[in-house]
């Protein structure tokens, strides 16, 4: 447990949705939206005490009525998201109201989350030395380094050793000072990431990665909704 730390959770749903075709979070997977699975789970763990999402601004009322009917009763900011990821959490770290020991951030996209990883990684961090902890998966495929040569071939520069690197997931839980002081200079160096814990690394962060979950998917196309609905019939322990 969190010793009574205080955790928040930021939830990123402003994607534009282009692969998917139009706004993924509001659609149905097995009869609820996608980010209303995402907001249950987050929701149902004792470890988290306030959620704050973060979407474009043309889908907060939305978002507000979805929260409100499905009674997701720890958000207590929905606000505006930023022309990329990391400006809207940003955006959602400077609605902290509050001076939390934790922030927790998972995409709004993410519906398979279990209440089980989420506490696993900040119990993780509660108990080690670290800035940060980020879920992810040993890569299974090898990997090729490659160039792009003058003819437009692909040619290979290098295969590096495979154990080497891992695909992350979220959700990534930071230690709330150390998370708001690398994001305050990211800005003001111009710097961006895609990745959260990328930007705390970048100001000298140390950063653990635990293994997570194969069903923890990200929505990004019609497919995945197919995978998904497969993943939450088989009623997954904690999902």
């Amino acid at each position: 447990m969190t010793d009574n730390k205080k955790v928040v959770a930021i939830i990123p749903a402003a994607g534009k949705g282009t692969r998917f075709g139009g706004d993924k979070i509001f659609s149905l997977l097995c009869g609820k939206p996608v980010l209303i699975h995402t907001l249950i789970t987050i929701c149902s763990s004792v470890m988290i005490d306030e959620i704050i999402i973060t979407t474009r601004q043309d889908l907060i009322h939305k978002v507000a009525e979805l929260v409100k009917a499905f009674g997701i009763n720890k958000v207590v900011a929905i606000t505006t998201g930023g022309e990329q990821r990391q400006d809207s959490v940003f955006n959602g770290l400077k609605h902290i109201s509050s001076n939390p020991d934790y922030v927790l951030i998972h995409d709004g996209a993410r519906p398979l989350v279990s209440k089980s990883i989420i506490e696993y990684a900040i119990n993780e961090l509660t108990q080690g030395d670290f800035d940060g902890v980020v879920v992810g998966l040993p890569l299974k495929d090898t990997i090729k380094r490659v160039v792009i040569d003058n003819d437009k071939n692909t040619v290979v520069v290098e295969t590096p050793k495979r154990e080497e690197f891992w695909s992350v997931q979220t959700p990534q839980v930071f230690r709330y000072q150390v998370l708001i002081s690398s994001f305050q200079r990211a800005s003001k160096d111009g710097f961006y990431s895609t990745d959260d814990s990328a930007i705390v690394e970048r100001y000298g962060g140390r950063i653990r990665l635990i293994l997570g979950q194969h069903h923890n998917i990200k929505i990004t196309t019609k497919d995945d909704i197919f995978v998904a609905e497969q993943f939450l019939k088989k009623r997954l322990p904690d999902v």
